[in-house]
């Protein structure tokens, strides 16, 4: 037996179960009701993986009955009958949704005390959202769903397997389900409840240190993560507990229990949260891009008095965030494709299928896929982000109110010129604007940026690493939109010899690339590119660079997608003839 089946048919942590009568409740921490539901007949839905921890089992007509909902938390439950035992929890993947010809597997994580149908269905719904109205909108999609035994209850300490036994297992099952259907390197989505993002992260992190194939493709091609309500601060566990402990009301006892645990779990999750991050920068770094969006909610939980994930907790500096209207229970279900809400969140999934359908392409090719990314790094260098993160955070709430501003934000091709003296804070008014825009952006739209850095390496005062950089990150983002450059790496390589030693990239042929890879860019994407400090390049390249802007705004065909650049400068009145349509805003003023 291989050491993937030996994984696979391990005996998992200890299961507890919840005493009858205090079953698992529908989703992260929502206010039990005490309405005892008779077991109803059900169908199987979808395809269910084989599962040791349930031994692949759905709950039939037949079978053994669902179990009950949990008491009202202002009264007390009966103590059950001794003889009494509790059916199997739900998990384990589970197929919602079958697509022949699927390009994206999109797999949902429920959270703390959640359910993997359940979770996802909205009051007087029989089946979650994921089944029934996803598929409308995502037609090329195979949906799964996640279930673990994660339910904590009143009067009965939980044997908790922990965020990296549950890992594991998701890791595990979906690798197996993945792998029986053919589907080990198709695209794969993750949409996470709360709790459920952390394992989702701790899943993935796992994945990329495995060496059987099967499990490290899970890293290999995870695309995206849509989080909800998922604390991405690893501090935040301890008021996490109490979080937990105070909505299902539990005794003195089983409280400390509770608490202990998670509050000694909350090393791992923060070193969990900061190994994600750094995985994810690296990647982006070294030309791979994994689409990430958090959502957060906006209302208090009834039974709680206060938001269970608050925004700064559920969102991550330098990514797009949504809020929904709703507590952290509501904030997952949805009963109807007319919830606006729920238009957003499929937008976004959408945005994102549309952005990597044209990677798998070149992932299909494992020689293109190796030129793509060496071209990659050939026009990275090490100080490329350097100045943007010296400079001071500040929040510029005027700039974006600003007139002018939001003139230039709201026209299809746009020159905005922030003009100032040195000392006037225009630096510091980019990097706001770059992170407003960064948080704001949807599915298809990308931010460009560069600060140039007149102390800084010659890469990092001239055109040449300008150019070096946004067409890094234009080839990080839609690679389809820049084959030539790729092809004449690919051909120089071969007949030259490797970059950096034997040849190195010039600067008009890289302007050139830029220019004419901005029109296919464009036919699916919207564009902002800013640029601080152009005067540190010196007045000739700053009067050709700003030449090149106007150009590019007056000149490219027009499209449904928008093109905005922002620049900063010093008082330069060589550029002003040529910048007559140019909207300029003065800090000073």
């Amino acid at each position: 037996m291989d050491r993937f089946s030996r994984m696979k048919g391990r005996i998992r942590g200890l299961r507890r179960h919840s005493a009858p009568g205090n079953p698992p409740n529908n989703g992260e921490y929502s206010k039990p009701s005490n309405n005892v539901q008779e077991p109803a007949n059900t169908s199987n839905h979808g395809r269910e993986a084989s599962n040791p921890s349930n031994n692949g089992q759905e709950n039939t007509a037949g079978g053994p009955p669902k179990p009950d909902p949990p008491p009202d938390l202002e009264e007390t439950p009966s103590e059950p009958p001794p003889e009494s035992h509790p059916p199997p929890f739900p998990s384990g993947v589970k197929v919602l949704h079958e697509c022949p010809d699927a390009v994206v597997d999109i797999c949902f994580v429920h959270g703390l005390t959640g359910d993997r149908e359940s979770t996802w269905t909205a009051e007087k719904q029989s089946r979650p959202w994921p089944e029934t109205l996803l598929p409308q909108v995502l037609t090329n999609a195979r949906v799964l769903t996640y279930g673990y035994d994660a339910y904590v209850v009143r009067g009965e300490a939980a044997l908790l397997t922990g965020v990296a036994g549950h890992a594991t297992d998701l890791l595990t099952d979906l690798s197996t389900d993945r792998e029986g259907a053919s589907a080990s390197s198709r695209p794969l989505i993750f949409v996470a409840h709360g709790l459920g993002g952390l394992i989702c992260k701790s899943a993935i992190l796992l994945s990329r240190n495995k060496v059987e194939d099967s499990l490290q493709s899970i890293f290999n091609y995870t695309f995206g993560v849509l989080f909800m309500g998922t604390p991405h601060r690893g501090s935040w566990m301890d008021d996490y507990a109490s979080i937990v402990a105070s909505v299902i009301g539990l005794a003195t006892p089983t409280h400390k229990g509770i608490l202990d645990y998670l509050k000694a779990d909350s090393q791992l999750l923060e070193s969990i949260q900061d190994d994600f991050w750094s995985m994810i920068r690296q990647l982006r770094e070294n030309g791979r891009i994994i689409w990430i969006t958090c959502v957060y909610e906006e209302l208090p939980l009834e039974a709680l008095g206060k938001l269970v994930v608050p925004q700064q907790t559920a969102t991550q500096e330098g990514y797009p965030s949504l809020s929904i209207h709703a507590d952290h229970v509501k904030m997952v279900r949805f009963g109807s494709m007319q919830n606006a809400v729920l238009f957003r969140l499929l937008g976004e999934l959408r945005g994102w299928i549309t952005q990597f359908e044209d990677e798998v392409k070149f992932a299909l090719d494992p020689k293109l896929l190796r030129s793509l990314a060496g071209c990659q790094q050939s026009l990275a260098f090490c100080e490329m982000d350097d100045r943007i993160r010296d400079i001071n955070r500040a929040t510029s709430k005027w700039l974006l109110e600003h007139l002018e501003y939001r003139s230039w934000n709201d026209r299809d091709r746009s020159l905005l010129w922030i003009m100032g003296k040195p000392g006037s804070g225009k630096s510091t008014l980019l990097r706001h604007a770059v992170e407003n825009a960064t948080t704001k952006r949807q599915p298809n739209d990308l931010i460009l940026s560069f600060f140039f850095h007149g102390r800084g390496t010659d890469l990092q005062k001239t055109r040449l690493g300008f150019f070096r950089s946004v067409l890094h990150q234009l080839l990080c983002s839609v690679p389809h939109a820049l084959p030539g450059l790729v092809s004449v790496y690919q051909e120089r390589c071969q007949k030259r010899g490797a970059f950096g030693e034997k040849w190195h990239w010039s600067l008009d042929e890289l302007q050139d690339f830029f220019k004419s890879s901005l029109p296919k860019v464009l036919e699916s994407h919207s564009i902002r590119l800013f640029v601080d400090a152009l005067e540190e390049c010196g007045e000739e390249d700053a009067v050709e660079l700003a030449g090149e802007f106007k150009t590019l705004i007056k000149q490219l065909p027009p499209t449904a997608s928008l093109l905005h650049i922002c620049f900063t400068c010093r008082h330069y009145p060589i550029l002003e003839p040529d910048l007559d349509h140019a909207s300029v805003i003065r800090p000073e003023h």
